[in-house]
């Protein structure tokens, strides 16, 4: 069984209606044969387009004339009214509504309306061209362009192909044996020749595809969101709360990124109205005008979405000329209640798909997109990918450029002034990176800043190991360059009294990119704070008999979630030691910016419990593990290279009185990376 997003188009001289996906969930033959009121063999004798001015509909009449009948009442000819068509006052097009042609041989599985009308059962799932050959016949199935394939095989959901070729003797029997109740194997498709590159071209344009028909709402031009009505009836499975719990998470996806201007909100409740362009902007649930076919054992239309363009107001946006959007439409079938995979986080992503339709949202080649012609079901519900993210930058930028940037931090930091010496001058490495996946390049600079260490200390950063070395580096996405940075650590400025008890302060460093305006979509990584750990041997007269601890420096941490999994545990030890007395020592985490239930309390060695109060012999080294629990819900990456980064901060104490507080406390920086999400 399969699943596919439906599209469709609008275009006239005055409104333009599109939509880029139909979502199906394919049925098989045997599935179609007890879903359709009749199927029937025979020819397209006919193709007529109609238009009906007072409900802005254009539909499509196919005549079949009638060879045989499979199912159902004997018949000489049947008329198909099919959704779209073209008049000579409007053309509308359904991505996902099958297409005949005069004079085409069909096998077609037919559903009758309530208005007595009848339609191709399930869109273009219940439609099959013959094609007779040399030596057999072929019964072809093609989903046409446009449109998304998947198959439920009874535990998950599976990406499969739009188009299916079946011999057709062996596809006329599974069919009859479907009709006649009798258990039998259904026909297995033949292997297809390569897709059409020209076809796949169409369908799938990387890095992220506009409309067919392009569209854009200028309410974000003029700071005022886009409001959509609701059906307050809500999804029957998940129930009106989970749905609008959905559709509230799905809009803030669209409109809480800083990079552009776009904002999504619930305009309020109201009755659900057409597949046209006529009422509000809506989200309906449940198909209560009965326009689409129910599912059959998990197979069918899953949801339809499209908008309304005004082509006689215009913009133009990054070179693209773009009509005014008046009015979008998102319409979920019934009958879903029954199926494992339907639920609040998968009814969010779906919403997530659609509304980025009616935005102007086409179908992105980047696999990984929410927006890709594949849904997920991944467990990502309504979350926005690094693709998803350029399009809504691409069509409603809220600046002129975006680029992902981030500052690789050094293991350590240390200085140690040799006796007789006023000073030493040492290399500090760190790595810039363009975290952008694709796009254009751009240039980059390191800032550096002295902190709470002594002014002087640092100096400013370039791309290289000499001083006359170039303080700017142009990357491309995904590239990175070392930068370094002089430190100047004089006498004058750090007193050491112990050679085992540095004075410690902290330096910041900040990348930035260049380019005018420029918003980072991932920011914090941008920027860290690196400690350093300085010894002057002039001021050192040998070990004094003083209370002191020292918190030992610790690398940044880096954890990586990999797909497939929900959890990841890792014990970070961090080194103390005391001087020439005994202590009784604690040690205290903050979480700072960190997610919550990340950090955990630290704990003592052997014993596992929290290290407080934990008694330590005088010149004694001991280890605090400071666990991390990271879990796909902590975070939500974007780009593979751009992690979530937050610093906690350790701090040790004792009942002894330390002169040098400073070494005391360290800033625990942590980078995040969930591959679920990539």
């Amino acid at each position: 069984m399969h699943f596919r997003v439906l599209s469709l188009m609008f275009v006239s001289s005055f409104l333009s209606l599109a939509t880029e996906a139909t979502t199906f969930l394919v049925a098989h033959e045997q599935q179609l044969s007890q879903q359709a009121d009749t199927i029937v063999v025979g020819e397209v004798a006919a193709v007529t387009p109609q238009y009906d001015r007072a409900s802005r509909t254009v539909s499509t009449v196919v005549r079949l004339r009638i060879s045989e009948v499979l199912k159902g009442e004997a018949l000489p000819s049947l008329d198909l009214v099919e959704w779209g068509g073209n008049t000579e006052e409007i053309a509308a097009q359904f991505f996902g509504v099958p297409v005949y042609w005069p004079g085409e041989k069909v096998v077609v599985f037919a559903s009758r309306r309530p208005d007595g009308t009848w339609a191709t059962t399930s869109l273009a799932l219940g439609k099959y061209t013959i094609v007779e050959g040399g030596r057999r016949s072929i019964a072809l199935r093609d989903l046409g362009p446009g449109t998304l394939a998947l198959e439920w095989d009874g535990r998950a959901l599976r990406p499969t192909e739009t188009r299916a070729a079946y011999d057709w003797s062996a596809f006329r029997r599974s069919i009859l044996d479907a009709v006649s109740g009798r258990s039998a194997p259904r026909a297995m498709p033949l292997k297809l020749d390569a897709t059409d590159p020209e076809e796949t071209k169409a369908l799938y344009v990387a890095p992220f595809a506009l409309m067919s028909s392009p569209g854009r709402w200028f309410e974000a031009d003029r700071g005022e969101p886009v409001g959509y009505f609701v059906d307050p009836s809500g999804d029957a499975t998940i129930g009106p709360e989970e749905t609008r719990a959905a559709i509230d998470a799905a809009m803030a996806a669209w409109s809480t990124p800083p990079i552009a201007t776009l904002r999504l909100q619930r305009a309020g409740e109201a009755a659900p109205g057409k597949l046209d362009c006529s009422g509000p902007t809506q989200i309906m649930f449940n198909d209560p005008q009965e326009v689409l076919s129910d599912p059959w054992f998990c197979s069918g239309i899953l949801a339809v979405g499209g908008f309304c363009a005004e082509k006689s107001s215009t913009t133009t946006v990054n070179g693209v000329t773009f009509p005014r959007i008046t009015t979008a439409k998102i319409l979920f079938n019934n009958g879903w209640g029954q199926c494992p995979f339907w639920n609040t986080c998968n009814v969010a992503e779906v919403v997530t798909h659609e509304l980025g339709h009616t935005i102007g949202f086409g179908h992105s080649g980047d696999s990984r997109a929410t927006m890709f012609a594949y849904a997920h079901f991944d467990g990502r519900c309504a979350a926005l990918r690094a693709d998803d993210l350029a399009a809504l930058s691409f069509v409603y930028p809220a600046s002129a450029n975006l680029h992902d940037v981030v500052v690789v931090p050094p293991a350590r930091a240390r200085a140690r002034i040799r006796r007789g010496k006023p000073e030493v001058y040492l290399p500090l490495t760190l790595t810039v990176r363009h975290a952008d996946t694709w796009g254009d390049r751009a240039r980059f600079r390191l800032v550096s800043n002295d902190g709470t260490c002594p002014v002087g200390t640092v100096g400013a950063a370039n791309f290289g190991m000499f001083p006359d070395a170039p303080a700017e580096v142009e990357l491309a996405p995904g590239a990175q360059a070392k930068a370094t940075v002089w430190l100047n650590v004089r006498a004058t400025a750090f007193s050491t009294s112990d050679p085992g008890d540095p004075v410690r302060c902290e330096l910041q460093f900040r990348a930035e990119a260049l380019a005018q305006d420029n918003i980072d979509p991932v920011p914090g990584n941008e920027s860290v704070v690196v400690s350093l750990d300085v010894i002057d041997e002039n001021d050192v007269a040998g070990r004094q008999a003083l209370p002191r601890l020292v918190l030992e420096q610790t690398k940044p941490v880096s954890l990586r979630l990999p797909r497939g999994k929900q959890e990841i545990a890792k014990s970070v030890g961090l080194k103390i030691r005391t001087g020439s007395l005994a202590d009784t020592v604690s040690v205290m985490v903050d979480p700072g910016d960190c997610p919550s239930g990340l950090v955990q309390p630290a704990q003592a060695p052997r014993v596992q419990r929290v290290f407080i109060g934990v008694a330590m012999a005088s010149n004694q080294k001991a280890t605090a593990h400071v666990p991390l629990v990271f879990n796909a819900n902590s975070v939500s990456s974007v780009f593979p290279g751009s992690p979530t980064r937050c610093t906690a901060r350790v701090q040790v104490s004792g009942e002894n009185t330390d002169t040098n507080l400073g070494n005391n406390s360290l800033p625990l920086v942590i980078d995040l990376r969930d591959d679920n999400d990539l």
